[in-house]
């Protein structure tokens, strides 16, 4: 069963540091985790202009502001927000990778896929430690979305047209749902294109 997912994490160029996940396996059922006790990664991504603009808004989080910008000693502090309707998702980061190892493990065959994947496959394996510390019920491959639409030739504007982006671009929970919508319109699409041919589209099960 294939098992779409996203993270949205911090990262410098030399560490990933895991602030949420989004799971959702093909037969609907769905996990979001936020990680709650790494406060020095939350603290990097609310002083980061990107980040504060694109993911932090997502997150059951009250951003202030200190100082003015551009000013020495300026920075952004942060607390979290109870009643945000995405609070109850907030947990440790051990809790958190428990509850990722039992979503996946019970997942049957289990394939998971991400949507650009490379980035989210190293933060989701880095929640169990070292490469070679990752347990043997979770995948040690992610499959990449975007990779089948290069094979395929579909181009951005097609795929845009059929599934429009929303406000909720840079939410993992969101980001996972569309990474499956997307792959499941690719699918049809090549589904669409060998129809009546008699030759049987690729497929990764089969591989």
């Amino acid at each position: 069963m294939r098992l779409y997912y996203d993270s949205e994490f911090v990262e410098d160029g030399r560490t990933i540091e895991l602030l949420s996940i989004g799971m959702v396996r093909e037969d609907g059922r769905e996990l979001y985790l936020i990680v709650g006790d790494d406060h020095g990664a939350v603290i990097r991504a609310v002083n980061n202009e990107w980040l504060r603009d694109n993911v932090v808004k997502h997150l059951p989080i009250n951003v202030h502001d200190h100082g003015a910008p551009g000013r020495r000693g300026y920075r952004w502090d942060w607390e979290w927000e109870p009643r945000h309707p995405d609070f109850k998702h907030v947990h440790s980061r051990i809790k958190v990778r428990n509850r990722v190892r039992k979503f996946v493990a019970e997942t049957p065959d289990v394939q998971l896929w991400a949507d650009y994947s490379a980035y989210d496959h190293v933060a989701y394996a880095q929640l169990f430690g070292r490469m070679i510390e990752l347990p043997a019920d979770c995948p040690m491959d992610t499959m990449n979305v975007h990779q089948e639409q290069l094979r395929l030739g579909v181009p951005d504007h097609e795929l845009n047209a059929a599934l429009p982006l929303n406000g909720q671009v840079h939410s993992a929970a969101w980001d996972a749902a569309n990474a499956k919508d997307k792959h499941e319109l690719l699918m049809h699409i090549e589904r669409k294109r060998f129809h009546g041919t008699g030759i049987e589209p690729y497929s990764w099960e089969n591989r």
